[in-house]
């Protein structure tokens, strides 16, 4: 029981740059939060936290699922890829737009005019969110091009705070925000001038595909990232809502330090996506190409515990500081 020889090989290359792209993001991710959590302490770096929580459940919304549609639909009708980006790009910049504004007039309900700020930098990220390319990279199984890009918004972003750590000689809540779209931004840039070269369909505002029908078969698609937000984010929110803010942000360093093997999940979920959509109809292929991918990921999580539960008790303190001595605990139990 094996997968056919060439796509084997597509994969295992795509498997191998996406790793390589995912463990040096997941660096330059720690790093980040080291210095962020470090700069701004547990009470504001659990406020940067709690709003990041609910960016993510409306980051659900601006997508609606749609992303996952269209990679099936690519990988099962590639001659279409043009006219499904543009349906693609014309959902999710119409519900980028409804969410910015939406957030635009709940933020004046912060009476802290910096942190309201704040929250307005975090959520201009929707304004690069339809230019986004990873479905087409992963439909066409070419996910190692989106690495350049995802790198490039990291260093970006990194080094931008570190300048303005070394101007201000301190770092605030709103120049953490503005770092994090920031880096969708340099996303966004390197991955279309890599889409161009790639030869990659690339009309946002030509004739779309069946809009409609797309947006409403993605409905169902939106609803499932969503019950998968609540379980990742809510705990966060409730956290903030029913305690305090300084636990608030012991509870969210646990959680960013769970965000890199997230990333895990979703470099296999973006590799397995397009490989499984193209045997959808194939229920004995569907059934093989399960047996031999599920195993082999719950094996790999296992030992990640096992090595993380102890870490966590030993290096919390020394990376992150003293205060954070709070978040050992929570970061146990999460693992």
């Amino acid at each position: 029981m094996h997968l056919p020889t060439s796509l084997y090989h597509k994969t295992a290359s795509n498997a191998l740059i996406l790793t390589a792209g995912f463990a040096a993001e997941a660096i330059l991710q720690i790093v980040f939060v080291v210095l962020a959590s470090r700069e701004l302490g547990p009470t504001e770096f659990g406020f940067f936290a709690y709003i990041l929580s609910i960016f993510g459940f409306l980051l659900v919304i601006a997508n609606w699922g749609i992303p996952g549609i269209v990679v099936r639909e690519i990988a099962q009708r590639p001659e279409d890829e043009g006219r499904l980006f543009a349906s693609m790009f014309r959902v999710r910049a119409t519900l980028s737009v409804v969410v910015l504004l939406g957030v635009f007039i709940c933020a004046f309900a912060e009476p802290d005019h910096i942190r309201r700020i704040a929250i307005w930098l975090v959520f201009a990220y929707l304004l690069f969110l339809p230019f986004d390319l990873s479905p087409i990279f992963d439909a066409r199984k070419l996910s190692r091009w989106d690495v350049p890009g995802k790198l490039g918004g990291r260093i970006a972003s990194l080094l931008l705070l570190l300048v303005l750590w070394r101007v201000k000689g301190r770092i605030s809540v709103v120049d953490v925000a503005a770092c994090f779209s920031f880096l969708m931004l340099v996303n966004v840039v390197i991955g279309w001038q890599i889409g161009k070269r790639q030869g990659l369909q690339l009309k946002p505002f030509g004739t779309p595909d069946s809009t409609r029908s797309l947006f409403m078969v993605s409905t169902y698609l939106m609803w499932g990232n969503m019950m998968t937000t609540i379980f990742q984010y809510s705990q966060t929110i409730l956290v903030k809502w029913f305690s305090t803010e300084l636990e608030t942000g012991f509870f969210a360093l646990s959680t960013r330090l769970i965000t890199p093997i997230l990333l895990v999940k979703s470099v296999f979920a973006r590799l397995f996506l397009p490989i499984f959509s193209e045997v959808g109809h194939d229920h004995a292929a569907m059934t093989r190409r399960l047996e031999i991918v599920l195993p082999g990921l719950a094996l790999i999580f296992v030992p990640v515990a096992a090595i993380g539960i102890p870490a966590a008790e030993v290096l919390t303190v020394p990376i992150f500081g003293p205060e954070y001595v709070g978040a050992i605990l929570p970061t146990k139990i999460i693992l």
